[in-house]
């Protein structure tokens, strides 16, 4: 019976990799154009308004910058002088909109993806493993106020570096005393 379940478990892993081989799709290990480790400077190449936060959610030995325009805030997140994180912040979204988005994140990605796990800020959400260093995340998050309030929800796609992501764990890990 053991065997039989790992069967199906090893089938099921080499459909999604198969699912995910498709050739037609076109991206990199980064945010759009922008790679991973990428430099401040060339983002601001593409972002031309890009500036610098100072933020309590930035962490040791990163840098925050975000780009906001008419219908979108991106924030980029720095390690180390390199890009490893992009949230992509959609306020306001209509229900065809965020279907839309959807579709459009299914054909870039794949029809391979799984749901996350949901907690009082994150409603629901999904995400793609894409590449071997390219973890994407589509969710829905409830906006709430100091007190605790619901106000409304954001969509948040967030495009990071597991790699680097690691990095920076490790990098924490050797700072801490035991």
């Amino acid at each position: 019976m053991r065997k039989f379940f790992v069967g199906i478990f090893i089938l099921l892993c080499s459909l999604a990799l198969y699912a995910q081989s498709n050739g037609s799709k076109k991206f990199i290990d980064g945010y759009e154009d922008l790679q991973w480790g990428s430099s401040v400077e060339k983002v601001k190449n593409k972002y031309s308004n890009l500036s610098r936060e100072w933020d309590v959610a930035c962490q040791s030995g990163e840098e925050c910058w975000t780009a906001v325009s008419d219908s979108v805030t991106r924030v980029f997140r720095f390690y180390n002088k390199k890009l490893y994180f992009v949230r992509v912040i959609y306020d306001d979204m209509t229900q065809q909109q965020f279907n839309a988005l959807s579709e459009k994140l299914i054909a870039k990605y794949g029809k391979v993806y799984f749901e996350m796990e949901k907690d009082e800020k994150v409603k629901f959400g999904y995400q793609w493993l894409a590449s071997s260093d390219l973890f994407v995340t589509l969710s829905v998050n409830n906006k709430i106020n100091g007190f605790g309030a619901k106000m409304g929800e954001w969509i948040f796609v967030e495009y990071y570096s597991r790699l680097i992501l690691k990095e920076m764990q490790s990098a924490e890990a050797e700072n801490i005393e035991l």
